[in-house]
């Protein structure tokens, strides 16, 4: 019985190392290993995988990479990790593999990085969007702007291009810069006087030669822009109150809610003024209670009459 017993206590443990042993991974790289260095950040190079003896692709795998101008996502795809441009070149690294289970596996590659560091030439394609008026509301984007390379690709602009403006009624705004779509909008408020506004602009960004683009953008007046008349007060006052005394406060806006400049107010009803914007009253001795109906009338350069039918409420005099 005993030597039975240390016959199988010899046999496990001549097993066991070999129960212990982890399996390897072996990396294998799908790709040409070269890029541009002008390719925008996370630019794919090659497509990595780790397999075991058998060849069956390795689930959950963590990868790691020695360069820093390249990184290595979950499915083990390579990118590049630059946001401008770096010097062209062999670029060597060190990859590996874990997975649990297995041993880590290690790989050497040279990734050839083509191009030159001497400054790109970036392109800017205007399209107009809209007719700029003179009331136009602020924000309105009257031009497209899209910049490229020469071979009509985004590459490493995508990172962002600085813009400079030499006219002050117009401005750049990059809600889209991914894209490399950028808008030439307006940057006024109220009225301007219509014709044509020359605006030069200025792109820029590392890497890239500076472009410029001028442009001829001309300003349309519009016809008959509307005013819209609102009024805040409680249209309400005793009938004793002295003359001069407010009543509510008249503002005329635009249609984009802007307040339009140069206004002025009249009203119809005598026992009533309009002065600053605040509707008044004008009696001097007490007058009758009741219902005070009037039309409040406001006009502006450029702009339509607009009016405002209006009652105002006189109430019993204050105690």
């Amino acid at each position: 019985m005993i030597k039975k017993l240390l016959f199988v206590a010899i046999a496990w443990l001549a097993a066991s190392p070999a129960l212990a042993q982890t399996q390897t991974l072996t990396i294998g790289v799908a790709g040409k290993s070269t890029v541009a260095n002008t390719a925008p950040y996370g630019t794919v190079v090659d497509a990595l995988m780790a397999s075991n003896s058998s060849g069956t692709r390795v689930q959950g795998v963590t990868w790691t990479i020695s360069n820093p101008d390249f990184y290595i996502d979950a499915l083990g795809d390579l990118h590049t990790a630059w946001s401008s441009i770096i010097a062209p070149g062999p670029q060597t690294m060190t990859i590996t593999a874990a997975a649990s289970g297995y041993t880590t596996a290690a790989l050497s590659l040279t990734v050839t990085v083509t191009g030159t560091m001497a400054p790109q030439t970036m392109l800017i394609t205007p399209v107009q969007v809209a007719t700029a008026y003179d009331n136009s509301p602020r924000g309105t984007i009257v031009y497209s702007l899209t910049v490229s390379q020469p071979n009509g690709t985004l590459g490493n602009l995508s990172s962002g291009v600085t813009w400079t403006v030499d006219n002050p009624l117009f401005a750049v705004v990059d809600t889209t810069t991914d894209a490399g779509i950028y808008y030439l909008t307006t940057t006024w408020t109220g009225q301007i006087a219509p014709g044509s506004q020359m605006v030069n602009l200025t792109a820029s960004a590392p890497g890239y030669t500076t472009a410029t683009l001028s442009l001829t953008i001309g300003v349309v007046a519009a016809a008959n822009p509307t005013i819209t008349i609102a009024v805040n007060g409680a249209s309400s006052v005793p009938d004793n109150v002295v003359s001069g005394t407010v009543v509510d406060t008249l503002t005329a806006t635009n249609s984009s809610g802007t307040a339009v400049p140069g206004v002025t107010f009249s009203v119809n009803n005598p026992n009533f003024t309009v002065s600053g914007g605040n509707l008044t009253t004008t009696w001097t001795s007490p007058i009758s209670e009741g219902s005070q109906t009037m039309t409040i009338t406001a006009s502006a350069p450029g702009f339509t009459t607009a009016t405002l039918p209006l009652t105002v409420t006189v109430t019993a005099p204050c105690q």
